[in-house]
């Protein structure tokens, strides 16, 4: 939860990204507002008041803040961004090995994407993916890479991602009628199928 600093505008999209920390009578530190990229500032922000609060030095080494230059998860020196999957970072050797113990994994998801077979399985194991529009749209950008090859490769994904969490076909169902209602808005209008928009793709066996 993230409680946005309140302004003048209407809609939350308009609101201020900006940060800003308050401190009560009783000394209770509020911060509010700001953007997951700037989390790290924010956390230091806090923690310097509640340093100067409770009478700490400044030049204490156990107050000085030392995540400016620490690395986050997935953090890979020297990174190649010629090469395919190079956004996963250090975790791109978790992805080799799935391929290596399961070939077929390496296959891709749709011939127009860049995407393949062991990325949605590592998205399950290890990324807490739920859905098959998680998957589509924010594990990978294949909804807004090519909303026409991401709808087509929603059942494969359906499919691979009940495989992992152990899902039947009601769900399979269910999460590809979820994620075509929601992808047929980023097609442009002279794609939309006939029916309003409705989108007719079954599942395979």
């Amino acid at each position: 939860m993230r409680p946005l600093v309140r302004g003048q505008s209407k809609t939350t999209a308009a609101l201020s990204r900006d940060h800003h920390i308050a401190i009560s009578d009783s000394e209770l530190i509020t911060i509010t507002g700001g953007k997951w990229t700037t989390y790290r500032k924010m956390a230091e922000d806090v923690l310097e008041i509640a340093i100067h609060k409770i009478g700490r030095d400044d030049k204490d080494p156990a107050a000085t803040c030392n995540t400016n230059d620490l690395p986050i998860h997935g953090y890979k020196k020297d990174v190649d961004f010629n090469m395919p999957r190079y956004y996963y970072g250090a975790d791109e050797q978790g992805i080799q090995s799935l391929m290596h113990e399961h070939k077929e994994l390496a296959e891709k998801i749709h011939p127009l994407l860049p995407f393949i077979k062991a990325e949605i399985v590592w998205a399950v194991q290890n990324e807490m993916c739920m859905c098959v529009e998680d998957f589509l749209s924010r594990r990978t950008r294949a909804l807004l890479l090519d909303a026409r090859s991401a709808i087509e490769s929603a059942v494969l994904v359906a499919e691979i991602m009940a495989m992992e969490m152990n899902r039947d076909t009601a769900w399979i169902k269910n999460e590809i009628d979820n994620f075509n209602s929601i992808a047929k808005n980023y097609l442009p209008t002279s794609n939309l199928p006939a029916g309003q928009g409705d989108l007719d793709i079954e599942t395979t066996n």
